[in-house]
């Protein structure tokens, strides 16, 4: 779901994001499932919001 969203915000997405998330743990996900709604740019989904 997180690479489905992040491509309809940031159209296609590069190699190393699919792997990147395939790799994520469910906590990890659900971290940069909630960044992707404020984030401007793929990197920023990935940064740490706390």
């Amino acid at each position: 779901m997180l690479l489905k969203l992040m491509r309809r915000k940031f159209g296609q997405t590069p190699d190393w994001v699919t792997e990147k998330v395939k790799a994520a743990s469910h906590d990890l996900l659900g971290t940069w499932s909630e960044n992707v709604l404020f984030a401007n740019s793929v990197d920023e989904v990935f940064t740490d919001r706390q």
